[in-house]
Formats: structure tokens, C-alpha cells, sequence
């Protein structure tokens, strides 16, 4: 060990760019590494709650399943799904923009979310309240507001808002979830149809509604239930769990395989850097490696050596990389990023994954080096001499 930083430090230059190649890598993998966590937070959530219901929608709309928004089907289909065999309960949602002129970003759209309080509460995924109370059957022109729009808003219980040109008063606001329900307004069924006739450009049936959430009982086989419903029920189209898990799978995939593989890149072109350092070094140290051959040295005490240095040199370098990309994280989630209603999740996982995973490259980078560094011969030094 000690030889080891012996050898790191008298090449004090050329180590430390090693290192900072090392570090690069490291702290992309910690900042991509943390809105991964954050981006797979948000999609559990997701997972839980659309896997404990089948979403039942229009079948001739062209939308359905998490993606619909509007009037879609009729709301009194709630209670006909309530009678078939197998479903627990059944509630009407109307999902709508709260802003239609709301800029694009990365963060998840304002939405307003209406269904009838007393049945969203026997929800087994209801959202909680952190401030405040949720709604009741006799609500009217109040809201539970969403965690990331009270802060962007600056709203607190018993403030006054303006949705989509009508007033509410605030009575409640969400717990942190790191998800989508942090940008909705909540309220009773009643006043979300209101907004919805209101900002329709057609005249529409009073009845209709986004979507039917359907609860199954316990142990009933999901997709199954899904084919009665959409059996029972002309022209509709119910979405099992499964499906609905397809969907959120989908549209995380792609970004998650860009975050992660860019990271993965950055680390790698960092372990090419400790290889080509290496290989110089060795190079450099013919003669030292060959009196140590001619003083006893055996193979495995060379690959030691090599393989210590290396791996020095990707800890200090991962260490430093998580350090800078940790700070970064840190900094960003105090201002721009919940701003912007991002959240990098960092976590002791990403942490041991991070430093370990430079170490270990650190290890393989030194083999090649290593095996190099065996192939020398005394004699051939001599000769060189």
C-alpha cells in the first residue's frame, strides 16, 4: 500500500489527471445516477398505485389508461361495474389541464383531479394529507392541492386560488410523493364536471367523465375481470393492472437506459484513462521491475502492486467524483431542481454503488498493466542498460 502511494504521488501530475478522469465518470454516474433513483421513485408509486385497479375508458376514443384526459364515458357506468362479479367498488374520475396555456417541461403537467370524495377516500391507495383536511361528500369550491404546486404557488390551508377562471379555497395540501399527484388539484367530482362543461368548445353530456376506477376484490384474477367489464359493459375498454404497469414501464424505460448508459460511458472512458497511465507507467519502471524480479520478486508481488495502484487510484478518483456530484445534488435540490420540480434522489446505494463500482473498474484497468508488467525480464533490462 504504501509503495503504492509512493508510486501515485511522485508522478504527482499524470496521477492526478488519472484521478480526474476517474472522478468525470464518478460524478456523472452520481448526478444521472440520482434523477435515476428519482425518475424509479416516481415510477413505483406509479406501479402501486395503478396495479391495485383496471381503468375503465371509452373503447372508440383512441385514448385510455393513464394517458386520458377529458370527457370519455359515461359516469353512471360506476355503479353498473359495481354489480359485475368480482369488483369491490367502483368510482367516476374527470382528469383535465389546470392550465392550457402551461409552458412544456420536464416536470409532469398541472392537472385538475375530480372524483367523489367519500368513495376516493376508501381508496387502498388514497392520497394523504400532510396540512390541512381531505374532502368530504359536502365539499363544493374547495381543493386539496398537491405538495409541489402549494410551494410553487405559495399556497397554504385556507388560502384562495384561481383554477382555470373559477375561485376555490384550499382546505387541505397532499404529502410529498415525488410524483405526479405533487402538481394536482383535488376536488369533489361535482366541481371538476363544471370546469370541464365550462372549457369544452362542444356541448357535452353533463354525465361524462374521464374514466371508471375500478377496485377488484381480493384474489380475483385481473384480467379476467377485465374481459367482463369490457364483455358487459358495450363500448368500453377496461385496461387491467398489468397493462397499466406495461404502460408506466414503457415510458420510463427509454429515458432511464439514456440517464444511466450515459453515466455508464463517462466511468469507462475514466478506466481507459488508469489502463493507458498504467501501461506508461510500467514502462517507465522496466528497470525498477527487473531488479525486483532479480531481488525475488515473484509474479503474483507485481500484479499486487500494479492492481493496489490502480485501485488507489479509483477510489480517490470515485471518492472525489461522488464528493463534487454529491454537493452538485444537494444544491440543485435546494433551488433550480424543485424549482423546476425535479428531485435527485441520493441515496447510501447510489453512494456504495458509485465509489465501489471505481474501485472494481480500478481492479480490471490494473490487469493488462499487471500482466505487462510480469512479461519483463531481467535480462532483457540488462540488455537495454
Amino acid at each position: 500500500m504504501r509503495e503504492a502511494l509512493r508510486n501515485i504521488w511522485r508522478r504527482k501530475v499524470r496521477s492526478a489527471l488519472t484521478i480526474f478522469g476517474v472522478a468525470i465518470g464518478v460524478f456523472a454516474l452520481t448526478t444521472m445516477g440520482s434523477l435515476a433513483s428519482s425518475i424509479n421513485h416516481s415510477i413505483n408509486v406509479g406501479l402501486n398505485y395503478y396495479g391495485s385497479r383496471i381503468i375503465l375508458g371509452s373503447q372508440s376514443s383512441g385514448f385510455s389508461g393513464i394517458f386520458a384526459v377529458g370527457p370519455q364515458v359515461p359516469g353512471s357506468l360506476a355503479s353498473q361495474a359495481s354489480t359485475v362479479d368480482g369488483v369491490e367498488r367502483a368510482y367516476p374520475t374527470i382528469i383535465l389541464s389546470a392550465n392550457k396555456d402551461e409552458a412544456p417541461s420536464f416536470s409532469s403537467p398541472t392537472l385538475v383531479l375530480g372524483s367523489p370524495p367519500d368513495e376516493a377516500a376508501k381508496d387502498p391507495y388514497r392520497l394523504e394529507v400532510a396540512k390541512g383536511r381531505r374532502l368530504n361528500g359536502q365539499d363544493r369550491g374547495r381543493v386539496v392541492v398537491g405538495s409541489k404546486l402549494a410551494t410553487d404557488k405559495h399556497l397554504s390551508v385556507g388560502d384562495s386560488t384561481t383554477i382555470l377562471g373559477q375561485p376555490f379555497e384550499v382546505v387541505g395540501i397532499l404529502e410529498y410523493l415525488n410524483s405526479d399527484p405533487d402538481g394536482y388539484y383535488v376536488m369533489n367530482i361535482e366541481d371538476a364536471k363544471q370546469l370541464l362543461l365550462q372549457q369544452s368548445q362542444f356541448v357535452i353530456n353533463p354525465d361524462l367523465v374521464t374514466n371508471i376506477n375500478v377496485i377488484p376484490k381480493a384474489g380475483v384474477n385481473t384480467t379476467d375481470l377485465a374481459n367482463r367489464l369490457q364483455g358487459q359493459l358495450v363500448g368500453t375498454q377496461a385496461t387491467p393492472p398489468e397493462k397499466l404497469k406495461a404502460q408506466i414501464k414503457s415510458a420510463s424505460q427509454v429515458l432511464n437506459l439514456i440517464v444511466l448508459g450515459s453515466a455508464l460511458i463517462a466511468v469507462l472512458v475514466g478506466s481507459l484513462s488508469v489502463i493507458n497511465t498504467m501501461l506508461v507507467s510500467v514502462g517507465e519502471r522496466r528497470k525498477e521491475i527487473g531488479i525486483k524480479r532479480v531481488a525475488g520478486a515473484r509474479n503474483r508481488h507485481l500484479v499486487k502492486e500494479v492492481v493496489i495502484e490502480t485501485s488507489l487510484i479509483g477510489l480517490i478518483g470515485g471518492l472525489v467524483g461522488f464528493g463534487v456530484g454529491a454537493a452538485l445534488v444537494t444544491a440543485l435540490n435546494a433551488g433550480p431542481a424543485k424549482n423546476a420540480g425535479f428531485y435527485f434522489a441520493l441515496t447510501p446505494e447510489l453512494a456504495a454503488i458509485a465509489i465501489g463500482f471505481s474501485v472494481v473498474l480500478g481492479v480490471i484497468a490494473g490487469l493488462y498493466p499487471a500482466w505487462r508488467a510480469i512479461r519483463i525480464k531481467p535480462v532483457d533490462v540488462l540488455r537495454e542498460e
